[in-house]
């Protein structure tokens, strides 16, 4: 997962930059900007979720993973992990405008 500030808004053209860094590498690339990934991380999206506990921070401002992890525990998210799996507890589940 890239999370860039400056991406292309077409998801398209984020592929075509990113998968020309990425070329013969076996990767899956997807790419958010700051503003897009703190939302999903506000609304429990498990890809978030998944990049925060088990994800590999390669390079970023030493204040952005904490910035984005304040405000958004997994009581105010809905999600715990359970062995591989994420589950959610839908009375706390927050939803998208």
């Amino acid at each position: 997962m890239v999370v860039a500030e400056g991406l292309p808004p077409d998801p398209r053209d984020r592929w075509d930059l990113i998968a020309t860094l990425i070329e013969g590498l076996p990767v899956e690339p997807h790419a958010f900007t700051p503003a897009e990934f703190e939302e999903m991380v506000r609304y429990g999206r498990m890809t978030a979720a998944d990049a925060l506990t088990e994800g590999l921070v390669l390079y970023a401002d030493p204040a952005y993973p904490r910035h984005v992890r304040e405000g958004n525990s997994s009581s105010e998210t809905g999600l715990r992990k359970e062995g591989a799996a994420w589950i959610r507890d839908a009375r706390t589940m927050k939803r998208n405008a």
